[in-house]
């Protein structure tokens, strides 16, 4: 996980602060709008540390169509 992270956090290097929200806005937005399914759910967030991942976008949509990650589904 720390190596990927450092390849992205390089790679990201380049971008000034209003490109990094750019960026976050937009990739909360296609996530949120390609998620399926609470299991979809799991596949989606493969790449991500879902323990350190405080502001989770796929939790959130999950939440707005009320469903509970922790609960099996269950609102």
């Amino acid at each position: 996980m720390a190596s990927r992270d450092k390849v992205i956090a390089e790679g990201l290097s380049i971008l000034t602060p209003t490109e990094l929200d750019a960026l976050y806005s937009i990739a909360e937005r296609v996530l949120r709008d390609r998620l399926e399914n609470l299991e979809h759910s799991y596949r989606i967030c493969r790449l991500c540390c879902y323990e350190g991942c405080t502001n989770c976008p796929i939790d959130a949509e999950l939440h707005e169509r009320g469903v509970d990650r922790e609960n099996g589904g269950e609102a």
